[in-house]
């Protein structure tokens, strides 16, 4: 999806970047065009290709849309031979933002689940599991259930201590730049 937006954005700044040549043109007429056009394009803001994706969608098919319809604005793009570029413009932009809706689409059927939900999720069942073994414990005479906690608090102890040691560390490697 990027190198459509790189393609789309080249597009729109080599027809722009075309215009401006024009406005320099030996023939008044041509230079007349072109300065209708830019004028045009600039009402849709300086920075067309620095917007968000879908803004910098609309902001084209809006412009494409009156260069096609507007006869003051279609006579310009004849008179430039911008036609080529312009339809390939049109088509770059409309293959970009059915990529984008796919991609808008599929996020949304699948949503991302954050890191921060699943570790919170995992304390609770890990917690939940504890206690049922707890529970298990003081009401069997069975001892599995008693070794099978401990060795359990035994790893998870063990795994705390690491985490506070790289902390440590880290603080140090911190401190020390």
């Amino acid at each position: 999806m990027e190198t459509l937006d790189a393609q789309r954005d080249q597009l729109f700044l080599g027809i722009k970047y075309v215009l401006q040549g024009n406005t320099y043109h030996f023939d008044a007429v041509k230079q007349e065009a072109a300065k209708r056009l830019l004028f045009h394009m600039q009402s849709y803001g300086k920075r067309v290709t620095r917007a968000n994706y879908q803004a910098q969608t609309a902001i084209i098919d809006s412009m494409l849309a009156d260069w096609n319809t507007e006869s003051n604005l279609q006579e310009a793009v004849t008179l430039l031979k911008l036609t080529e570029w312009i339809n390939r413009l049109q088509e770059v932009n409309r293959e970009f933002n059915e990529h984008y809706i796919a991609r808008v689409s599929d996020t949304a059927a699948n949503p991302m689940v954050s890191f921060y939900s699943l570790r919170t999720d995992a304390k609770t069942s890990y917690r939940s599991f504890l206690a049922a073994i707890r529970a298990y414990q003081t009401l069997n005479t069975n001892e599995a259930y008693a070794a099978i906690y401990h060795k359990i608090y035994e790893l998870a102890r063990q795994y705390n201590q690491v985490v506070k040691m790289r902390r440590k560390a880290s603080k140090r490697s911190v401190e020390e730049e």
